[in-house]
């Protein structure tokens, strides 16, 4: 049994036997969605400090920036020494994207649907409503889904309750 990331199933979903999407930074599906504009402007102004910062080569300041913006007011200061330690060991792929002038590749509504597998969409019940709107889309796009929102979490589902999570993926699994 095969098990993908969202652009490899994008690419190839006849080999896709099921999905599991937390999530994902999938904001080409917000193309064309009402009142999306303001939201990615916001998202956008909401990480600019943690950009500055990490271009400056401060990223002692930048990465708990980056990740209070992404997992919502105090995400940082609510992870593990493990996960700050992983953040600050993943620096280089955050650098990366925020100098880039490459634009990430694109996931359209259009290409969901051609994935027919059953996918699990997930939110984390404090998750910045960014990602709520991509889920949402992605609930209109993916034809055979599911969807589940698990509490006391934000963005990092996976790391803030992982038991709540496993059990709730491998319910899904056991189905598909």
């Amino acid at each position: 049994m095969r098990r993908c990331s969202l652009f490899f199933a994008a690419v190839r979903p006849e080999m896709v036997v099921s999905l599991t999407l937390n999530e994902p930074p999938a904001t080409g599906i917000l193309a064309g969605v009402p009142g999306v504009a303001d939201m990615l402007k916001e998202w956008g102004n909401a990480q600019a400090p943690a950009r500055e910062a990490v271009k400056a080569g401060d990223v002692k300041t930048g990465i708990p920036l980056f990740v209070n913006a992404v997992g919502g007011p105090g995400a940082y200061e609510r992870r593990s020494n493990a996960d700050q330690k992983m953040n600050f060991d993943n620096v280089a792929s955050f650098q990366a994207d925020a100098t880039t002038k490459r634009p990430r590749p694109v996931f359209t509504c259009e290409m969901a649907k051609s994935i027919s597998a059953p996918a699990l969409l997930s939110n984390g019940e404090r998750s910045p409503k960014f990602f709520y709107r991509i889920v949402d889309q992605l609930e209109t796009c993916l034809p055979n889904r599911e969807r589940i929102i698990i509490a006391g979490s934000s963005h990092t589902v996976p790391a803030e309750a992982p038991d709540a999570y496993d059990q709730a993926v491998l319910t899904f699994m056991s189905k598909h």
